[in-house]
């Protein structure tokens, strides 16, 4: 018994560490070698207890992708259940119920929806006849068997149909959660089922993408307080996407996520008053929003957080701080954090200036595919700060940046065309990236066509000292 609890342990604790699920599979594995061997003396007590366990063991089989050795330890368990069941009718219903339930789960799982139905159906007649309608247990094994269906609507795309088992499953926790808080679980598993449907209209997984399908489905599911799709709710509201755009709708709905703790939504309140965008600015609540997704281990909190430091918004401005939490994000592979770190050190801003450490840091960001990040890497090889200057590659990474509308690229390359370095010159191709680069707001780039056509000392002037980023 204590193996199965600290197994257990083991494995909630592998959501955050994949490898403590060996930890948890090895003390479930002895476990259930001891109750074998208890259940030879004490069969009623102890095969109980093994059912118990090989679900358990099953569902780290589950998570690993190992659906064989998932297959055998839910049919041992199902088949001791029944055992069980049929030595004393009536008395283990419960156990070939959720032996069931581990059945449905896996055959949804490995797609053999025929299978799943009629254990479902099994599932549905076993608790209706052996419960009556208002027993507590009996709802609280419907609702397992609701979830169970509702899944495999999902997995089969049957989506409209999954929205009215939600609409009956959560109205059955309703109904179990004033007497048993733990129901909540339950009725979380609904909703993040709702909010998967929202994600497959949204992104067109499976489904023909509709906006309109996917912001039902979001709103069902943050009405009954869903803090992912209530922040779904803001973005969509935000963009006018399959709604009509509503800034104050999505300032009211990135609160109410932000409320329960969903990062995503603190940063996008942060950005609304760091802009006074569908809010007043303030830069002190938006410093807030920001600190709290930071706290969480946020890698986009945590560079805004050093953004305000940087800036001095919200916050004394303080370069020392700002730096660290570019790093905390930078670390997690934030590229906006790493580009902004090449920044500071290539302006020796809070540090020592140092070109290397920020071509360094820039060419993190522009593997990404950070368009920043590429265009920075580009014009250090362009000047041959931090890196050899290379004309070619500093043409190679600007094109990369500039197919993904980087303004500050695409004025680069119509430099590099006018005056032919590491390409071959081109005045008709220079006024076109200049002319892109203007209308995607670069003033220098304005600049640079109204002068494109003059000759002389402007142009020896200009290659003296065009030695900007932007």
């Amino acid at each position: 018994l204590t193996l199965s609890n600290v197994s257990e342990c083991y494995a909630a604790c592998g959501v955050h560490d994949s490898s403590l699920y060996d930890n948890a599979l090895e003390g479930y594995q002895i476990a259930l070698e001891g109750y074998r061997e208890l259940s030879v003396a004490n069969p009623k007590v102890y095969r109980t207890m093994l059912v118990l366990v090989l679900q358990s063991i099953s569902s780290i089989y589950t998570v690993k992708g190992e659906s064989d050795k998932v297959e055998e330890c839910i049919n041992e368990a199902e088949k001791i259940a029944r055992e069980l069941e049929q030595e004393n009718p009536g008395s283990n219903i419960q156990l070939v119920i959720s032996a069931l339930e581990g059945k449905i789960e896996f055959y949804v799982m490995t797609k053999q929806f025929d299978k799943a139905q009629t254990a479902i159906v099994e599932a549905e007649n076993l608790c209706s006849s052996s419960f009556a309608e208002n027993d507590m247990t009996g709802r609280a094994l419907l609702v397992k068997i609701l979830l169970g269906k509702c899944l495999m609507c999902v997995e089969s795309n049957k989506l409209h149909e999954s929205m009215a088992i939600t609409d009956e499953g959560i109205a059955l926790c309703n109904s179990l959660i004033d007497v048993s808080p733990a129901h909540q679980n339950d009725k979380k598993l609904f909703l993040s089922m709702i909010n998967s449907v929202g994600y497959k209209f949204m992104n067109g997984n499976g489904v023909p993408q509709n906006y309109t399908e996917a912001f039902n489905y979001f709103l069902k599911a943050a009405e009954n307080g869903d803090a992912d799709s209530q922040e779904r709710v803001g973005y969509l509201y935000y963009n006018g996407y399959g709604v009509t755009k509503n800034l104050a709708k999505a300032v009211e709905w990135w609160l109410k996520a932000a409320e329960q703790g969903d990062s995503t939504a603190q940063n996008s309140l942060g950005c609304r008053y760091l802009n006074g965008d569908g809010v007043q600015l303030d830069y002190a609540e938006a410093f807030k929003w920001f600190s709290m997704a930071a706290e969480q281990g946020d890698a986009t909190g945590q560079s805004n957080v050093g953004f305000c430091h940087q800036e001095g918004c919200g916050v004394e401005q303080n370069y020392a701080e700002a730096l660290k939490w570019y790093s905390m994000a930078a670390e997690q592979g934030n590229a906006t954090a790493q580009t902004t770190i090449g920044n500071l050190y290539c302006d020796g801003n809070g540090v020592q200036q140092d070109y290397a450490e920020a071509f360094k840091w820039f060419s993190m960001a522009a593997e990404q595919g950070n368009d920043a990040g590429q265009n920075n890497v580009g014009w250090c090889y362009q000047n041959g700060y931090g890196v050899e200057q290379n004309y070619a590659e500093a043409f190679k990474w600007y094109s990369m940046a500039a197919e993904q509308g980087n303004a500050g690229s695409q004025r680069h390359l119509g430099e590099m065309y006018e005056n032919g370095w590491g390409v071959a010159k081109s005045i008709a191709k220079a006024k076109k990236y200049y002319t892109l680069a203007a209308k995607g707001g670069n003033e220098k780039a304005q600049e640079n066509l109204k002068q494109i056509t003059d000759s002389g000392l402007w142009h020896f002037l200009k290659k003296i000292f065009c030695r900007d980023r932007d």
